[in-house]
């Protein structure tokens, strides 16, 4: 028994390793069968551009954004490129993982694929004074 049960392993590894490119020949028949193997889907892929590149210029001032709205479609590649003009302000939007600090006459870019729809608020990150909370501003992504 313990030689039948060993045999049958040895002829299981010996079948498993001797396929190649999704193809097998069995060692009884001396037949190839074609393996059916499913797709590999890579998650880069899912996040394709599929629009068109818009770019914004981003002033922050105490206490607001300039434009306050930022549209575009979804897939777009969106480029924002923005300064401060007066004191440290920020530029997050969290549904898209954006946070750079902004300082006074440096520009700072980011770009990213809009890949959700909705409506979502970017707002200033760094504490900037007393009117710090108004600071925001909103993406639209249709």
């Amino acid at each position: 028994m313990k030689k039948i049960i060993l045999l049958m392993c040895l002829l299981l590894f010996v079948f498993a390793c001797t396929g190649s490119q999704g193809k097998t020949q069995s060692l009884l028949t001396g037949a190839v069968v074609q393996e059916i193997v499913p797709p590999v889907q890579d998650s880069v892929i899912a996040q394709e551009q599929t629009g068109e590149l818009k770019e914004f210029y981003v002033e922050a001032f105490n206490w607001g954004f300039k434009p306050k709205t930022i549209e575009v479609n979804q897939g777009d590649r969106v480029k924002i490129t923005a300064k401060s003009d007066d004191v440290d302000h920020g530029l997050a939007i969290s549904a898209y993982g954006i946070n750079i600090k902004l300082t006074p006459g440096k520009e700072e870019t980011v770009e990213f694929i809009a890949d959700k729809k909705g409506t979502f608020p970017f707002y200033c990150s760094v504490f900037c004074g007393q009117g710090h909370r108004e600071m925001t501003g909103t993406l639209v992504v249709k």
